[in-house]
């Protein structure tokens, strides 16, 4: 995507939640946009301090290290922004490598690790002609390295070893709900409060109904600098389906979660949201052609629950390139 380019409105969704579900909030901002601000400042969603002088800082209502630029939460305090940046470090941990192979940067434009990029092997992104390209170097012998090459035809694969960097899958969780907590309108926060002050406690030992996370990827190899955030409310309050769902893309990966509602989701089994067949496209353009879409697939279910560390959930990256035209496609690979 061009710098400047106003991204699409809207994203195409297909899968089940057609029919039962509808769309109360969506963003989708790009390189080149001005910051979006949410909320209404002077007083914080969370511990709900109306202290002027505790809301001197930006607060990202998605992680900054994760690449996000243009999200910003006008009700969210310092005190409250400075507890979650523990969580939002554990998501970054989980997912930061995918995003780094993607070309996005950490906070402050600063390089992350990927794989092996360190030593024998790395991986580098640069323009030319206007066009982004990403090429991964080798020193040594393949099998020494942790790659595995087979041909076949015009193809060569390539597994790729991701950097093995631990997380802690709660705290991890954690910082999805709170991103999605941040899009809830305010006339439905009282739905909430049980999260609300669950969000709060930011104790890894207390109790949430489900830890389920469901992530797909697309476009890993070349992400655009793109951020969506969108919430879905249940349309038919007897199905036994969350009553809200949260989907948060950024780059190449594209993950989703429940939020959950008090009395609204009481009859609602703790692993509903794994149950929720979701397609998600983001299209970036603008009303003329040409208009780029990011299909994310591969989908996946991780469950977070757990309180001690634990390695990051992609294991390694299978590149299929074509020697032909000098395309490649990636692949993730789950421990």
């Amino acid at each position: 995507m061009r710098g400047g380019a106003q991204p699409s409105r809207e994203a195409a969704i297909s899968g089940d939640v057609i029919g039962y579900y509808e769309v109360i909030v969506h963003h989708q901002v790009a390189f080149g946009q001005q910051p979006v601000k949410l909320g209404t400042p002077g007083r914080c969603r969370y511990c709900g301090v109306v202290d002027t002088l505790k809301f001197q800082q930006i607060a990202h209502a998605f992680p900054e290290a994760l690449g996000n630029n243009w999200l910003i939460s006008l009700d969210e305090c310092d005190d409250c922004n400075g507890k979650f940046s523990v969580c939002d470090a554990a998501l970054t941990e989980a997912v930061g490598s995918v995003l780094t192979l993607g070309g996005v940067p950490r906070k402050h434009g600063s390089t992350r690790k990927f794989g092996r990029s360190s030593g024998t092997v790395s991986v580098m992104h640069e323009r030319r002609y206007g066009r982004r390209h990403q090429s991964v170097k080798l020193k040594g012998v393949a099998e020494d390295l942790g790659f595995k090459i087979g041909r076949g035809g015009e193809f060569w694969r390539i597994r790729i070893l991701m950097l093995d960097v631990a997380f802690i899958p709660a705290r991890a969780y954690k910082a999805l709900a709170k991103m999605g907590f941040a899009l809830i309108p305010e006339q439905e926060l009282r739905h909430f409060e049980s999260e609300r002050m669950w969000l709060l406690g930011l104790s890894d030992d207390e109790p949430v109904r489900d830890h389920h996370v469901v992530a797909s990827f697309g476009n890993i190899g070349s992400a655009s600098p793109l951020v969506t955030g969108c919430l879905l409310r249940r349309l038919d309050p007897t199905l036994p389906i969350p009553y809200m769902l949260f989907v948060g893309c950024i780059g190449s990966i594209c993950m989703q979660v429940a939020i959950k509602a008090d009395v609204l989701d009481a009859h609602v089994p703790s692993d509903a949201v794994c149950r929720v067949n979701l397609q998600w496209v983001n299209v970036i353009g603008g009303p003329a052609p040409p208009v780029f879409r990011i299909a994310y697939d591969h989908r996946v279910v991780w469950e977070w629950s757990a309180l001690t560390s634990m390695l990051q959930p992609v294991e390694a990256m299978l590149l299929t390139f074509n020697q032909r035209t000098l395309e490649g496609v990636l692949e993730p690979v789950f421990r």
